[in-house]
């Protein structure tokens, strides 16, 4: 796609995305022009936010503030009930 030619955009949306993929074509001619060939795929990867969202946020499990802490390594040793002394008789 050239920078001469622009399609006419039927929204702002439209408009907003073929200006990203002019921008993504600018990109991809100065660096072959620079010798460093890339794929217009890559650049768009790069540049263009998703449209979709790529996990949904209500079944993303996230972890508690626990799962970050390390265990403890010197624990407290629990208190042992002793035996009892046998009273005199």
């Amino acid at each position: 796609m050239s920078a001469d030619l622009k399609p006419v955009a039927k929204d702002s949306i439209e408009a907003y995305k073929l200006q990203q993929m002019i921008e993504v074509e600018s990109i991809k001619t100065r660096l072959d022009q620079d010798n460093c060939p890339q794929s217009v795929a890559v650049i768009a990867r790069a540049l263009i936010i998703p449209e979709k969202l790529e996990f949904n946020p209500e079944t993303r499990k996230y972890p508690s503030p626990e799962d970050g802490l390390m265990i403890n390594p010197f624990p407290k040793k629990k208190a042992t009930k002793g035996k009892k002394k046998k009273g005199k008789k």
